[in-house]
């Protein structure tokens, strides 16, 4: 005689598969967050400040200081992704006017969205930049936090939230870049960025 399960086995191993998932399904959730921001912040850190820094080391765009428009000698840093990769240009519209190949060309628009987040970049001429991002979602499914580096090429990202991370920014990356005054830990743009001092830390992964 074939034995078959009993409705109490059966309902045994369904408390046992409903009880894993349960610890499985938020722990997938966490890792995919934890994934998406590490990836942003890769991207400032690896992708974007090399390209930064290289832009303004080969002299491409060169508008002079932030309190003049006359060419100086001294490269400026790129105020848009495009001007990083391959879009061209006018100098006094920010872009060379070679086809520049320092990022990938998923970065040759405006505002890119890599990895569900949001970059924005800024720039005061040769002087300083800020580029940074924020989750594209309204909640947290994708990240927590957002990630900000500038010139000294630190990681610095905010403290996570339950809703709407991008809210965090302020909204302003020219602000972020343009910023004058001391720079500190915890507000490294300068005082003119519209966020409160405790809001941004050293990323520590």
């Amino acid at each position: 005689m074939q034995a078959a399960f009993t409705l109490i086995e059966l309902m045994i191993v369904i408390a046992i598969i409903a009880i894993i998932a349960a610890i499985a399904i938020p722990n997938l959730l966490e890792s995919r967050i934890s994934a998406n921001e590490a990836a942003a912040a890769a991207s400032l850190k690896s992708g974007v400040f090399p390209a930064e820094v290289q832009f303004q080391a080969g002299g491409y765009v060169d508008n002079g200081g932030p309190t003049t428009a006359t060419p100086d000698g001294i490269g400026d840093f790129a105020y848009l992704y495009k001007a990083l990769a391959g879009t061209t240009g006018t100098a006094s519209s920010g872009l060379p006017t070679v086809a520049l190949a320092l990022l990938p060309p998923t970065w040759d628009v405006t505002a890119p969205n890599l990895n569900s987040y949001s970059f924005g970049l800024g720039s005061i001429n040769e002087t300083s930049f800020c580029a940074a991002c924020f989750p594209a979602d309204s909640g947290s499914s994708i990240g927590r936090r957002c990630f900000a580096i500038n010139a000294v090429g630190a990681i610095y990202a905010t403290q996570p939230a339950s809703t709407n991370p991008s809210t965090l920014i302020g909204g302003s990356f020219v602000a972020a870049a343009t910023a004058t005054g001391s720079r500190s830990v915890n507000r490294p743009f300068g005082d003119g960025f519209s966020v409160t001092a405790s809001t941004w830390s050293i990323y520590m992964r």
